[in-house]
């Protein structure tokens, strides 16, 4: 993964998908409204937990000292996985509606991380897997989630890039998702996308994992100096 990263958890802020079924969009927005006091308390507990674990690893780097002659190494943006599907098999709208609390829980977290940092317009990386990212409206909310930068979860059988998926569906919400622009190239688009990252899977494996899964690989789409001015000091 880039960056010191976190998984978004949903223990205890879900309802059941058979509650809210069968019911119209004003009783549906209605059922999610006490939800989202929850998704607030899971984001501030979630992102107090990174923050604390954040320090610990930080801790154990042997660039601490901060000296000139052993600066602190840079490391790359705070990444948050936001690809979990908590209500996979409930209805499109059931999914939508609930989307309001599920942007609200990564709001919170994004916020108490940046003020944790001590430093309100820190970059942060989001994780998407591009179908749940639609699924849930997670581009609308309070703190313009369609404005960060994105890790495109796609995990190939080829290793091939996410903007070259031969699913038609697929490959139109990645552009969308993404901000490509109809009519430039490929390469071009990727330049100035908002999609940063790529994760992918490659062929072969590493002693920890499981000989029947590759192990998760990330590219970057940009030149040296726009990686360079990711990279967060302290």
């Amino acid at each position: 993964m880039p960056g010191p990263f976190h998984r978004l958890t949903f223990t205890g802020i879900v309802p059941e998908a058979s509650s809210l079924a069968n019911l119209d969009a004003q009783a549906l927005s209605a059922a999610i409204d006490p939800v989202m006091a929850l998704a607030q308390t899971a984001g501030r507990e979630q992102a107090a937990f990174f923050l604390a674990r954040l320090r610990e690893v930080r801790g154990y780097d042997p660039g601490r000292r901060n000296d000139a002659a052993n600066p602190k190494p840079p490391y790359l943006p705070p990444a948050l996985a936001v690809n979990g599907d908590p209500l996979r098999n409930a209805a499109p709208e059931v999914r939508r509606a609930f989307g309001r609390a599920y942007a609200h829980l990564i709001c919170t977290w994004i916020g108490e991380v940046r003020a944790g940092l001590g430093r309100p317009n820190a970059p942060v990386l989001l994780i998407v897997n591009p179908t749940v990212y639609a699924d849930y409206s997670l581009q609308v909310s309070q703190c313009r989630l369609d404005t960060l930068p994105l890790v495109i979860v796609h995990r190939p059988a080829d290793g091939n890039h996410f903007d070259a998926t031969p699913d038609p569906a697929q490959a139109a919400l990645i552009r969308i998702i993404c901000g490509y622009v109809q009519g430039r190239s490929r390469r071009a688009n990727r330049a100035g996308s908002r999609c940063k990252f790529d994760e992918y899977a490659a062929r072969g494996a590493f002693a920890a994992f499981s000989d029947r899964r590759a192990p998760n690989l990330d590219r970057f789409f940009g030149t040296q100096e726009e990686f360079n001015a990711l990279l967060q000091y302290d």
